[in-house]
């Protein structure tokens, strides 16, 4: 599969788009999002397809959360659970999963692209 990064950059735009959200590529590889702005990790010439594809599916999760996730509950939640707890990360495995589902049976896209990288996102 031959990669056209402007068209992967696009992709990346549209799909936060949906949900009112921008991109910020930047040099930290931690996928996430603030409530208004996605940031993920830059593509450079040493990107390979799985790093895209990587992208690309962790655009659209990020955007499944906004569109999905209560953040009210989660800011009620981080009052007095520790971010790094057993039960914080438990509730995130969970959360991930659910918006995963719900992305994946609205765009057959993210699925597959999910499917295709999964197992070394998770990593």
């Amino acid at each position: 599969m031959l990669i056209n990064v402007h068209e992967v950059v696009k992709y990346c735009r549209a799909s936060a788009g949906r949900a009112g959200l921008r991109v910020v590529f930047e040099t930290a590889n931690q996928p996430r999002h603030d409530g208004s702005t996605i940031y993920l990790p830059h593509i450079t010439a040493k990107s390979s397809e799985e790093d895209i594809l990587q992208r690309m599916a962790s655009i659209d999760h990020e955007v499944a959360h906004d569109l999905h996730t209560s953040f009210k509950v989660l800011q009620e939640v981080s009052k007095d659970v520790p971010q790094e707890s057993l039960l914080m990360f438990v509730w995130n495995v969970i959360e991930d999963s659910r918006v995963n589902t719900l992305e994946a049976k609205e765009y057959e896209g993210f699925r597959k692209n999910w499917d295709s990288c999964a197992a070394s996102v998770i990593e």
